[in-house]
Parts: structure tokens; sequence; C-alpha cells
């Protein structure tokens, strides 16, 4: 395999990866407390590195190697996730993209990740500063304190002769050093006695785990005067306390070691009881049998999970820590079942419900399969370029020809054993053609994927509260509306955001919950695929469009008596339009929802708007269900064929020659107690041959509330068809988009409808 091959296979793994850490990221945000999330996080973390450092990307490697350091601290409970360190974890992974984005355009893949590596080392170091500054204080008092059996009866006997103190040492918070500031003590206190006992311990000490405080057993000769005196003498400590030790405190604070061994032993044999009680069935009726079921997944539902994470290939991780359990599982099944705040908007509700039918009709994902059923699924996807599978489409829009030319021949020569054979053929061609079709379908999760971080991000910066809603992310589309689609949603998404939903300010004084809802879904209906994006917030205010619609001169006053309020809500569409007050990074330039407009258009689209004040807009998206292969009218214009796409064309009519008016030197007919323009395919196209008949034979076309008739010499049917490109030759031809190649071979140029309304 080729370089070229294997930096192919690592961009789009590396893709990949970098989504899963987005998604993931975003639900751990709203589930801090879920290590099972942070195990997963962990993980497409380590693999990007090791990627990433095999292929000699050294900067993307030790970025993700320092993200791997906070996950690992997080997973093994010894700090808990921040806004600040959600933050830093989102930043670090828009760094990885602008990285993999310079790779993918043949770049090194290098940054410069100091600030970001320098602040994910500091949440490192911080951290395990302060918990470990937290395991002592709370456990100073005491542990610290605690004697075993030796160091009692070690300090018992010196009591006879000798002085014993216990002393607390406080350092200087300010200290850099506290490692040697410690050494200088206890090299103090040794000089005049004997250290029985240190906290923290030797070890911690060496490993700079410690924190400002220092506690001893300290026997000695000397007084605690002349103790105390040499010890503050040492730079950078603060005080010191010495108390005199007698025997009533060392039986205190001396702990029976072979009571504790006796009571731990107990604690374990408890899940031995609990499982002899399940091994007895017969002796339980059914109801306890059933209860018993139900508690156990409580207490052993985390490590059965971490241990099946184990046996996994490619698994980094220490089975001594996973096996530790959740601390509070208890205290996480309550707090999922407490109520809202607020009570839920009936919008919110349904679709809730609908999510938590789909869901229930899906498998559960809870279920662990067997070792050879996850072999077996993690081959059964393959990874294709694009590029075979447009090349396999051509091909087989070859043998489309090639079996029509068949069933013409067999039709012909009349034998029956060639017409079974042609029949069997059609047959086998056209399952062919329905797998070859979805092999160019892709779900628009692919698109959906990015919007949550985006969504997350701009609120934040518009200081709003928004829950992103994702419903019918399994739909399906054709790849090449995917590759388009995603610009326009986001201009949407961006205008809910901004123009749409409240501050919580404003939420609360309209009686709604602080938080907005934005609903994104998308669903078939027959050949198209609606996405649709709503809001709970403010409404469009058609008043306001209005005026601004007639200061800018989009509209004339005598127009906007008559308008529709769809028309008016259109009317955002306009180039250069603009409800916002000022200009801003988000809006206020007036190019978005134009944008939006031109690129839904351009894909045979259409898009709607719904409002109400005070209740929210949705913006419904009307899209075909694939660009490769269309529904279409073949129609003839002289001598050649035309096919006018079905999801441009309101209907069809016959138009008596005597009804067409000219108004201002433009043709017009009446339709619907309306005038619409009317258009000659023999005009458009400079047709040679077509006659001049009595009645003409007219398609009204339709683009959004625009309306065109177009006269054509015959209608021929409705087929499906196959797009082709013209090639680099026949570029920016007017008013055609493609051709397709007909049953019969001959070649029918695809009309854009679009073009001829302007």
């Amino acid at each position: 395999m080729s370089s070229d091959q294997y930096l192919n296979m690592f961009i789009d793994e590396a893709k990949e990866h970098l989504q899963h850490l987005n998604d993931n990221v975003m639900k751990l945000e709203n589930a801090p407390d879920n290590l099972e999330l942070v195990q997963e996080i962990f993980r497409s973390a380590h693999t990007l590195k090791g990627m990433s450092a095999t292929m000699g990307y050294d900067d993307l490697s030790s970025l993700t190697h320092e993200m791997e350091n906070v996950l690992d601290l997080v997973r093994n409970r010894k700090i808990q996730m921040s806004t600040f360190i959600f933050d830093v974890l989102f930043n670090s992974l828009d760094i990885l993209e602008m990285m993999l984005s310079d790779i993918f355009e043949g770049g090194t893949g290098k940054a410069d990740v100091t600030d970001i590596v320098s602040a994910l080392h500091m949440i490192v170091v911080k951290n395990i500063e302060e918990a470990h500054n937290i395991e002592i204080n709370q456990g100073t008092e005491n542990t610290a304190a605690e004697l075993d059996e030796h160091q009692y009866s070690v300090l018992q006997r010196s009591l006879e002769s000798k002085q014993v103190f216990y002393i607390k040492i406080n350092i200087d918070e300010g200290c850099l050093l506290k490692v040697a500031r410690v050494f200088m003590v206890t090299s103090t206190l040794e000089r005049n006695g004997e250290i029985v006992k240190i906290t923290p311990s030797t070890d911690d000490i060496e490993q700079e785990l410690i924190n400002n405080e220092l506690l001893l057993y300290f026997i000695s000769d000397v007084d605690e005067k002349t103790l105390k005196h040499e010890i503050l003498n040492i730079s950078e400590i603060n005080s010191i306390q010495i108390d005199v030790v007698d025997h009533h405190f060392l039986e205190e604070h001396f702990v029976d070691m072979q009571q504790n061994k006796t009571e731990n032993e107990e604690k374990m044999n408890e899940p031995k009881k609990q499982k002899k009680l399940e091994k007895q069935p017969e002796s339980h009726s059914e109801p306890e049998k059933q209860q018993v079921s139900e508690k156990q997944p409580e207490k052993h539902s985390e490590p059965e999970k971490q241990q099946v994470s184990e046996k996994q290939p490619g698994s980094h991780f220490e089975p001594e820590k996973q096996k530790q359990p959740e601390k509070h599982p208890e205290k996480q099944h309550v707090s999922q079942k407490q109520p809202e705040k607020h009570s839920q908007p009936k919008k919110e509700r349904e679709f809730k419900k609908k999510n938590e039918t789909e869901n229930k009709l899906k498998p559960k994902k809870q279920r662990v399969p067997d070792k050879k059923s996850v072999k077996t699924s993690s081959n059964r996807t393959i990874r294709v370029d694009i590029d075979k599978l447009d090349t396999l489409m051509n091909l087989f829009s070859e043998l489309l020809i090639d079996r029509v030319r068949l069933d013409v021949l067999s039709s012909e020569i009349d034998r029956i054993d060639l017409t079974e054979t042609v029949e069997h053929m059609s047959r086998v061609s056209g399952d062919i053609q329905n797998i070859v079709l979805n092999l160019r379908m892709m779900p628009v999760e692919s698109v959906f994927n990015r919007f949550p971080r985006m969504v997350r991000d701009l609120a934040k910066s518009l200081n709003k509260e928004v829950e992103l809603m994702i419903s019918g992310a399994d739909t399906e589309l054709d790849r090449n509306v995917i590759d388009e689609i995603g610009d326009p949603l986001v201009h949407l998404l961006r205008n809910a955001l901004d123009h749409g939903i409240e501050t919580p300010e404003e939420r609360i004084k309209s009686g709604k919950s602080e938080k907005g809802i934005l609903y994104l879904s998308a669903y078939h209906s027959g050949n198209q695929v609606f996405i649709e994006i709503e809001e709970d917030g403010r409404g469009i205010d058609k008043e306001k469009v209005t005026n601004i619609a007639l200061k800018k001169e989009i509209i004339s006053k005598d127009e906007s008596q008559t308008m529709t309020e769809e028309q008016i809500h259109q009317l955002i569409f306009s180039p250069g339009f603009s409800t916002a007050d000022k200009v801003s990074d988000i809006s206020g330039r007036g190019v978005g929802l134009d944008v939006v407009k031109t690129k839904i258009n351009s894909l045979g689209g259409q898009i709607h708007i719904d409002s109400k004040i005070g209740e929210g807009t949705k913006f419904s998206v009307q899209l075909p269900l694939t660009l490769s292969i269309i529904p279409a009218m073949l129609v003839r214009q002289g001598e050649e064929k035309y096919a006018i796409p079905l999801t441009s064309i309101l209907e069809t009519d016959i138009l008596q020659k005597q009804d067409i008016k000219i108004v201002h030197n433009i043709n017009m007919i009446e339709y619907r107690e309306k005038l619409i323009p009317i258009l000659f395919f023999k005009n458009i196209y400079d047709i040679p041959g077509s006659y001049d008949p009595a009645e003409y034979n007219i398609v009204i076309l339709q683009k959004g509330d625009e309306k065109l008739a177009v006269v054509v010499d015959e209608f021929i049917g409705q087929q499906e068809i196959v797009l082709k490109s013209l090639g680099n030759y026949l570029t920016n031809i007017f008013a055609i988009s493609g051709a397709t190649i007909l049953g019969d071979g001959q070649v029918a140029l695809i009309v854009d409808p679009n073009a001829l309304f302007k």
C-alpha cells in the first residue's frame, strides 16, 4: 500500500475519532459524572495519539497526549470536570481539527500548540496537588494521628525515659521548593531525636505530592521551646505547634490492626453470602426473584462493563483502575429522576415521546455481544473511495441503456428462450439498480453531528441557554445533496439562535423557561426529504419585516398591502435584508439567508417558513432524495427531447393561442386569476424545425412563490432519469443542468427551471 493510501486512511479515521470526541465531550458536559463516556473519550484520544505518532505528526500526538493525561485523572476519579476543563478540551479539539484540515490540504499538520498544551498540563499539575491536599486535609486529623502496633509500642517504651511530641508544621503557601523545606525540617529534627511517623509519607514526599502541612510523632531529650526555635529558623515555615504526648493520648490513637482485619474480612464475605442466596432460586417465590435481579445491577453493573472493555482488543486501560466500582450509584440514580424546574413545553414533550417510541423499537445498546459477534460485526463494513461509486453508477447507466435495447431486439426476434433470458436479466438489473442507488445514500447524521458543538459555542457567546434536540438523523440523502446542504443549515441554525431564541431574562418575562429549545429534524415524504429547524423563540415580526423591505426598496408600498403572510416571511431571504440592529460576527450583513435560498434552489429544493409571534419559527427545507436519479417529464421540441425535473413542475395544460396577452412587451397568460409570463422552448434554445399550432402544450413551473409557463411541442411522459454531467468542454450553458441517456440510446438535455426564472 502506498503512503498516499495510508494518508487517506489516516485522515478518514482521524475525522471519525474527532467527531466522536466532539459528540462525547458534548454528552459529558450534560452528565459530568458518567465515567463510561470518559472511557470512550479516552479511547478515542488514545487511538488518535497513536495514529498521529505513527504517521509522524508530532504536534497532533503531543496535544492528544496532554488531553489523555487530563482524561486519565477524570476516569480515575482524581479530578472532577469543570467549565474551564470543558472549554480547554473543546479548544483542543478545534486545534486538532485545524491541524487535520492542513494535512488534508497537503500541509505538514504543524501548529503552535504551546499555549493549549500548557493549559492542559497546568490542569493536570494543579488538580493532582489539589486532589492530594483534599485527601490529606480530610484524613489529617484522623489517619495522621493514628498509630499501628509497632509505632505504639515504640512510643510507649520511650515515654518511660524520654519526651514524645506530636508536631504540626505549616509551610508557606507560596513556597516553590516544598520538598527541600521538608528535608530541612526532618534533618533538623533527626539531629535532636527520632521521627517515628511522618505524614505525608516518605513516598509522597519524594513524588512531591505534599500540601502545606507536615505532621510528625517525634521522640527527643530536647525541650519543646528549643525545637520550636530551631524549626522556625528555617525559611518559609509559617508556624509550628508542639503537643506533649502521654499514655492517654497513645491509647486514643492506637489502631487495633487485628480488629480491622476481622472487620475487613466480614465485609469481603458479604458478596459471597449474597451469591449463595442467588444460587437458591427454588427457595424464593417469583416476586422475590424479581427483586433480587433488580437489585444486582446497582452493585455490579459498572465493574462488569469495565471488565468487558478490558477484553476488547486495542484497550490500553489498567485492569486495577477499571475494576473500581462507582462510589455513589444510588445518588446518581436519584438525581436522574428529579423533576426539572420548569415544565416542559408541549412540543418538547411530543418530540421526546416520539424519540422514546423510536428507541423502544431499536435494539438495546446495553447488551454486550460475545467475542464472536463483535468480530463478525467489525468485518461487515469496508471503506470505498467515492470515485469508485461514481464509476459504478456510470457503468450501470450504460447497462440500463443496453437492457432497454435488448428488450427491443427480443421483441423483434420473437424467440421464447431469448425473451425469458432478457426478462430475467431485467429483474436482476433492477435489483442491482436499487443496490447501486442505496450505496450513494448517506444518513444526514454526518451533517447533523457537527451542530451540537456549534450550537453550544454560539449559545455561550450570546449568553443564552439553548438545548438542541435532534430527530431523524438516520434519514438518508444522496451524498451529493449531503455535501451541499451543510452550509445552508448552519446559516439557519445561527439565525434561529441569534434572532429567534430570546435571552433568559426575556424568556422569563414572557412566561417561558430560561432554556430555549431548538429542534432539528429530518424525515422522508415520497421522493422528497424534509429538514426542519424549529425554535420556541420570539417569532417573526411581520410589520418590522415589511417596514425594512420598504426602506430597502425590496418591495413597493402597493405590493406590501396585498402580500400574504408566507410572502412576507419570504422577504427575509432577499439579498441585503437583515433585521439585526447592528452588524456582528454572527449576523447583520444580510447575506446569510440569501445564500440559503440560492443554494437550496440550486439543489432543486424549496424552503418554507411558518412563524407565530411569541411562539417561535419553523423553517422547512424540502429537498430531492437524490440528484443522481430524478423523476422528470420528457418533452419534445422539434426533433429534440428534453427532461424537466418533476420537482419544479406545478401542472401541465393546453393553451389557446389567443389567450396569450402582451404586457409591457412581455408575453403573459392568466393563471389562477393572476398573470404569469410565458416562454417558448424554441426561442430559449433556438431550436429549428418547430411548428406553430393553434393550441399550445404548456408546462407550469414553480420556484417559491413565482410561477412561469413554458410552451413545448409534445409531452412524451414521466420517467426516472440518470443525471449525467456535460463534462468540462460544455460549461455555463444557459438553463441546462446536465443530460441523460434514454432507453432508446438518445440523449436528452435536462432543463434547469431555476435559470428560466432569471
